[in-house]
């Protein structure tokens, strides 16, 4: 959100346009939007370049830019603290109370121990259910959003880390990939994935650029779990491509883990 204008000109908008500019959202090297003080998409030259920077979720297919509210259809998850009553955020993009909840009294407190949210001590379920606020499809309980909305004292607020993501949140529970999606499809395939948490193999505080934010770019994630007994397993298991194969699994098995 600092200096909107100047970083929505840089992304392709002229001048008269990017005066418009609220902020630009979205991931550093990847799809990016740029955000009008309405909360409506402006134009800009990186969506017309769609192998770089085209609609970066099918929430958007069909519609390109043109005409999409926000604040229906991206606030509640490109942003933190997004209120859907008072169309209004807290902060461009994902920030810490994203996942650990609002910080204010944290900050005020001496010891700084005081009211966030640490996913790490929460129970499994709610524990994944802070990833999955955001990387899940379906909508929010009345059918409009894309994404959680926590009803309270007659507003529409944020989700907030810790509350059960099914008491506000309709999963739509699908049965192919798509860009957003793993918490669904993680729990679609429960039985396969007891006791994981998203944490697990993901870091979310780790450097950008970092392949899917692994903890290990390499196998030797995957093989934590992926080992046969005290045996590794082994890339000869490869239909005889022996040990040529250098690439990390995941490069091939994408679908492995559902996402």
């Amino acid at each position: 959100m600092h200096d909107a204008a100047r970083a929505a000109r840089e992304f392709g908008l002229q001048h008269a346009d990017a005066s418009k500019a609220f902020a630009v959202i979205g991931r550093p090297g990847g799809p990016r939007v740029v955000l009008g003080r309405d909360l409506k998409l402006l134009a800009s030259l990186g969506w017309e370049d769609e192998d770089v920077f085209g609609p970066p979720h099918e929430v958007l297919a069909g519609a390109g830019w043109r005409g999409v509210d926000a604040a229906e259809s991206c606030l509640g998850c490109h942003s933190t603290g997004y209120s859907v009553t008072r169309r209004a955020i807290a902060e461009a993009g994902v920030g810490c109370e994203a996942c650990h909840g609002p910080g204010g009294r944290h900050v005020d407190s001496a010891v700084g121990k005081c009211e966030t949210v640490n996913p790490i001590k929460l129970d499994l379920d709610r524990a994944n259910m802070v990833c999955g606020q955001c990387h899940s499809q379906g909508t929010d309980k009345t059918g409009k959003y894309p994404f959680p909305v926590k009803s309270a004292n007659g507003a529409l607020e944020p989700f907030a880390p810790g509350d059960d993501l099914a008491v506000h949140f309709i999963d739509a529970k699908p049965l192919r990939n798509g860009q957003g999606w793993e918490y669904s499809l993680l729990t679609g395939a429960a039985e396969r994935y007891a006791n994981q948490r998203c944490t697990d193999c993901h870091d979310a505080h780790n450097k950008p650029g970092t392949a899917a934010m692994l903890k290990d770019p390499t196998s030797e994630l995957c093989l934590t779990c992926h080992g046969i007994g005290n045996q590794r397993l082994l890339y000869e298991n490869h239909w005889g491509l022996g040990n040529a194969i250098e690439k990390p699994c995941w490069q091939c098995h994408r679908n492995t883990h559902s996402h």
